[in-house]
Order: structure tokens, then sequence, then C-alpha cells
């Protein structure tokens, strides 16, 4: 499930917050999703979901795992969760503290 999170986090990246919308209102709403945060990645309150967008997130999910995975949806959704959570405070340490290691500099660097 953390593997199914790591692809899922970054097809979302890749194809929904960084979509060239046509429309002045897609183009907004995308620059109001993830946009802000290429303009400004130094802001601590744009680097993770809103609690309240991660919430209604978070009951679709489980609605998702429990319709197609059944007695597996607990278990699932806990790694998802787990994986989410992880990548957020990955991204924000990135972001707010300097690496020490060689694999962490080159992490920065590369998101940077």
């Amino acid at each position: 499930m953390l593997l199914f999170w790591t692809l899922f986090e970054y097809t979302m990246h890749r194809v929904l917050f960084h979509y060239k919308a046509k429309s002045a209102a897609g183009q907004w709403l995308i620059y109001l999703f993830h946009g802000v945060h290429h303009d400004d990645p130094q802001d601590p309150t744009r680097l993770v979901m809103p609690p309240v967008v991660s919430g209604v997130l978070g009951v679709i999910f489980y609605g998702l795992f429990s319709f197609t995975l059944g007695g597996w949806s607990d278990l699932a959704f806990a790694f998802f969760a787990l994986g989410y959570l992880a990548y957020d405070y990955i991204h924000y340490a990135v972001h707010h503290f300097t690496p020490r290691t060689p694999i962490g500099r080159f992490l920065k660097q590369h998101h940077m």
C-alpha cells in the first residue's frame, strides 16, 4: 500500500497539479492547488494539504477502499494514510531544514 501511495502521489502531482488548463477558471484552480507552492516554496502554510481537504479526501478514499477491498480496507487505508503523512513530513523537512546527509542534500537539490 505504501507503493500504491507513492505511485498515486506521483501521478497526482504530475497529472493534476501540473495540468495545463485552457480556461481561466481552470488555470486559477490549478494555481490555487499547487501553483502558489511554486511561487513561494518557503511558505509554511502551503506545504501540506489543508486539514479540511485532507479529511474529505480521507473519507472518499476510505469509502473506495471499503468498496473494493472489503475486510482489508482498514489495513490498506492505514498504510495509505501513513504514506500520506510520511510524504507531508518529508516534504516539509525538505523545504525548511538543512539536510546533513548526501541523500538528503540530493533530494533537496532535486526537489527545489
